[in-house]
């Protein structure tokens, strides 16, 4: 399930399409000022990636006492943030992704 998981994220990751303006849109109610520009840093596969995850967090969170609480949204878009400290690309992030498989904790 993880190598089907990670083949989508890799094949994904190789279109340049930027989120849409709604999704942007959506994200800037989200994060704060200082947050977004961090966000908006991220290659645009990962903006994508972050948005698929935390619209997930939000219909997951639907109807509980945790739905308006923006913090889970924006733990979702920025978990991935620490990539950028990385500066690996994507064929960088594979050769560790495998590498790790590898090598096991």
């Amino acid at each position: 399930m993880r190598a089907i998981h990670l083949t989508r994220r890799f094949f994904g990751a190789l279109s340049p399409a930027a989120p849409s303006a709604d999704d942007l849109a959506w994200v800037r109610t989200v994060l704060g000022a200082d947050a977004y520009d961090q966000w908006q840093r991220m290659a645009n596969h990962d903006q994508r990636h972050s948005i698929g995850v935390a619209r997930g967090v939000q219909a997951a969170l639907a109807g509980t006492e945790f739905a308006d609480d923006r913090r889970w949204l924006a733990a979702a878009l920025l978990h991935d943030i620490g990539k950028l400290d990385a500066r690996l690309g994507v064929y960088g992030r594979v050769v560790a992704t495998v590498s790790g498989a590898v090598a096991g904790r």
